[in-house]
């Protein structure tokens, strides 16, 4: 995904299950109340909350 792609999710308040395909490689349940996430652009989660705040 470009960076002009990634952009479009950014003014989102929820996320579908659309979405979510398009930004995440796969995750994993670690636990009870843990979840492991791969991102399929680098920090994309932690640009989109930076953006967010």
């Amino acid at each position: 995904m470009k960076e002009a792609g990634k952009r479009e999710y950014l003014h989102l308040e929820t996320y579908d299950k659309q979405v979510m395909t398009a930004l995440i490689a796969s995750t994993k349940v670690m636990g009870e109340d843990r979840l492991e996430v791969s991102w399929k652009y680098g920090d994309v989660y932690e640009k989109i909350l930076g953006k967010m705040q």
